[in-house]
Parts: structure tokens; C-alpha cells; sequence
């Protein structure tokens, strides 16, 4: 059993999502503006920003469709936004079209009282962002709770999923998964951010002192919104243990996991590859938790030869 200390720092599964903006700061030194930082970083993925309504619901994302055979969907994780995959985006081929959405309640959508935050509901208003888009077959991924709901969406409609792609997934309830952990507490002291930071990196960013009262006060902004609406939508869905049913897959599935993640471990991604039929296993060093964030050229690498059935 994990003791109170470090199950507080599972909060790092938001932290590393706020310090992603301090790394890309990092980055791309002549710019502070994060808004300008990440449309900079849209332009070297080749991807545009778009806004499309859903059942009234309107949904921000970015896409690259270049009238290819192929679409890669990428879904971020808790607390993230569509912005967590651009970096690694920028190391995919044009020859394969990329969508990266802000979830429900997420990034630019709007947090309302009147949406359904759990894991079968977001894997629906997925499969209806696709069939609006005249989507009907579609290589689906995503990290952490975005790789949750690909499981979900690959359950329920088979049909469309072409391939799967699980970056550190929740969405099973075994030993060493604690995604939907330790959001009940606020960070009240540099020392907690930095501690979390350790947490949920491999290699932490080094960030000043202003930077870490920033992602101090990101975090306790966005967590009472997780906390008291997603989580609870959360634990009380249909798919939030998706163990039983996960062995009926039948796509090839691709299993990507930063080695030293302490939020869902390493023996997590073991029983996705016993669990699942036609599944091929991946560790990434010198990662953690998001390894799209700390490993960007890697995890494209893989999921290109994925993409490319390098994989037999």
C-alpha cells in the first residue's frame, strides 16, 4: 500500500501537465508567450486549430489532413489539453493525418454542469466528432486517461478503431494503477511542487521560483474542477474497469510506457500485454508518466513503425 506522502504526490499526473508549459518556455527561448509558444509549435507539426459543435457542444482541436489513407488520433491525458502532443507530432510524416482534440471540460472546452465526464461518455462524443467529420476508420491513442478513453472507444466501436495505441493507460483496475489518485489535496509550498515534479518526471525540469508559483496556481485553480466533477464521473462509469472486457480486441494494439512511471507502473502495462491478443509491448527509457513529453522523437518513432506494420 502506498503511503500518504507519496500518494499525495500522485497529483504529479497534473503537475507534469503544468510543467509542460515551463519546458516548452525552455524551448523556444525567444518566446514567453505561451499562446504564441504552442501556435509555433502547431506550425512545426503542420497542424491547424479548428472548433467544431458536437450536439450543441463545442469542441477545439487541431488536425492535419492531407487526403491520406491515415489518421492518427492522439487523446491527452487528465487536466491536459491538445497542446501535450504537438511537440511529438512534429516528428510524424505528413503523409499521415493527425487530429489532436481537447477533451471534454478540457483545454478550451468549456467546463459545463450538463456534461457527462466519464469514460464511455467521452469515448461517444469521440466516435460523434468522427462521424461528423466523415471519419470511419480511425488509428486511435492517447496517454494516461486519454489512453482510457481509446480503450473505451476501441470496445465500442471496433468497427472504426484500424489500430490502438495505449501511452501509459489507465482503464484497468490492477496493482500499480493509481491514475485517479490524489487529486483531494492542494500544493501549499514550493517544496510539494518540486516534490511532485520529482514524482512524475524521470528527469524534472529545473524552472525558477517564478515558474513553480505559476504551476502552483495553475494546479490549485484547475483542481477542485477534477476533483469534484471528473474523477467522481469517473469511478462511477460503466468503463472505468475495462479488465473484463479488454481480452475481446481484436486490432493490433501498441503498448508504450515510460519505464519509471510511478502513477500507473510499469507491471500495469504487463497485464495490458498479457490481456490483450494482439498487443505489442514497448518500454521507454528515460521517461515517466508522459513519456510524449520527455521522449517526443521516441514515442514517434514507434508509433510510425506501428503505423507502418513494422510491428511482426
Amino acid at each position: 500500500m502506498m503511503n500518504k506522502i507519496s500518494k499525495k504526490y500522485l497529483i504529479a499526473a497534473l503537475c507534469i501537465i503544468i510543467a509542460l508549459a515551463i519546458i516548452i518556455i525552455k524551448n523556444y527561448h525567444n518566446q514567453r508567450d505561451p499562446s504564441a509558444i504552442y501556435a509555433k509549435m502547431a506550425k512545426d507539426a503542420g497542424v491547424v486549430k479548428k472548433n467544431i459543435s458536437v450536439d450543441g457542444y463545442n469542441i477545439s482541436y487541431y488536425e492535419r489532413i492531407n487526403r491520406c489513407e491515415r489518421t492518427l488520433m492522439l487523446l491527452h491525458g487528465i487536466s491536459g489539453n491538445k497542446n501535450d502532443f504537438l511537440k511529438m507530432a512534429s516528428y510524424i510524416p505528413q503523409n499521415i493525418n493527425i487530429i489532436l482534440p481537447d477533451l471534454a471540460g478540457h483545454g478550451e472546452n468549456e467546463k459545463l454542469p450538463t456534461i457527462d465526464y466519464g469514460i464511455s461518455a467521452q469515448a461517444k462524443l469521440i466516435n460523434k466528432f468522427l462521424s461528423q467529420k466523415g471519419i470511419d476508420s480511425i488509428i486511435i491513442g492517447g496517454n494516461s486517461m486519454g489512453g482510457h478513453i481509446a480503450l473505451s472507444f476501441a470496445l465500442r466501436f471496433p468497427e472504426k478503431t484500424k489500430k490502438l495505441i495505449l501511452i501509459n493507460s489507465a482503464g484497468i483496475s490492477v496493482k500499480g494503477n493509481h491514475a485517479y489518485s490524489g487529486y483531494n489535496k492542494k500544493i501549499e509550498s514550493k517544496a510539494e511542487m518540486i516534490e511532485a515534479l520529482k514524482y512524475g518526471y524521470y528527469s524534472p525540469p529545473i524552472s525558477t521560483d517564478r515558474e513553480i508559483e505559476m504551476m502552483i496556481s495553475d494546479f490549485n485553480r484547475n483542481r477542485e474542477f477534477i476533483f469534484n466533477s471528473v474523477i467522481p464521473a469517473i469511478k462511477n462509469d460503466t468503463d472505468y474497469d475495462l479488465l473484463p472486457k479488454i481480452n475481446e480486441l481484436k486490432m493490433p494494439v501498441l503498448i508504450l510506457w515510460g519505464r519509471y512511471d510511478r502513477v500507473i507502473t510499469l507491471d500495469v502495462a504487463r497485464v495490458f500485454k498479457e490481456k490483450l491478443q494482439n498487443s505489442y509491448l514497448v518500454t521507454i527509457n528515460n521517461s515517466a508518466h508522459c513519456p510524449q513529453n520527455e521522449s517526443p522523437e521516441e514515442i514517434s518513432i514507434q508509433i510510425l513503425s506501428f503505423i507502418n506494420d513494422d510491428y511482426k
